[in-house]
């Protein structure tokens, strides 16, 4: 059992630890002289394209003399993620949701996109944009996994206006949405452009589709993520 004077030193100890993990990210975060580094990490859910844009604003923020700042990026599941930024193994994570309330502690998030969710299918059924969203009735769909701030969004969609949502596979990976809904295994449900060969039947009124940035809080910024968490936003896609 630790004495009060134990305890003390036990939380001293603690921060000696955590600041020395840190101080040796700060130093991966500069790989070459003059050349800035950052770890990203994007939730599976969340659109390949919508990464791409993350990327793309990640290699111009933070780079000296002109280079492109260093990008290495992990995809994962969003609590396996928030525990890779806490232990300064990521610096920047890009959701679909922020942490939860008892989650919070230690971390920083900003919304950067609020984005309407269309019902997307094959060209073959293009006639259920006729009629949206009665036409629906009926349909199989590929939906996220239960749990999902989004997915009870679509519940209470179906619900509120008597239609059934049969749910034909639950799909994690937003590109894997796409592939089934080509191959026919149901219609797609999402924000970004749906995948070759498939077109929007429409959009789904008060559903939205949520994407935030969080950063773990730390003594030692990692330039690159300061100036993403400043300035970048994603409008439509």
């Amino acid at each position: 059992v630790l004495t009060e004077a134990g305890a003390v030193a036990q939380t001293y100890a603690r921060e000696i630890f955590r600041l020395g993990d840190e101080l040796l990210d700060a130093l991966r975060d500069r790989k070459t002289q003059g050349r800035l580094a950052v770890q990203l990490g994007a939730v599976d859910t969340v659109p390949k394209t919508t990464v791409l844009r993350l990327v793309a604003a990640a290699r111009g923020a933070g780079g000296g003399a002109g280079a492109p700042c260093a990008v290495s990026l992990v995809e994962g599941m969003g609590e396996d993620l928030l525990r890779q930024l806490r232990r300064h193994e990521v610096d920047v994570v890009l959701a679909s949701e922020p942490p939860s309330a008892g989650k919070r502690r230690g971390l920083k998030s900003r919304l950067v996109a609020r984005l309407p969710v269309h019902v997307f299918g094959p060209l073959a059924a293009r006639r259920l944009a006729k009629g949206f969203p009665r036409s629906l009735a009926g349909q199989e769909f590929i939906v996220p996994v239960d749990g999902s701030r989004l997915r009870h969004e679509l519940d209470d969609f179906f619900h509120q206006r008597g239609l059934p949502l049969k749910v034909a596979v639950e799909a994690q990976d937003a590109s894997l949405r796409d592939v089934l809904c080509a191959a026919g295994h149901g219609l797609a449900i999402g924000a970004a452009p749906a995948g070759e060969g498939l077109r929007s039947l429409g959009t789904l009124a008060g559903v939205h589709e949520e994407l935030w940035l969080i950063v773990a809080e730390r003594r030692i910024e990692n330039p690159a993520a300061q100036a993403l968490m400043a300035t970048f936003e994603l409008g439509a896609p």
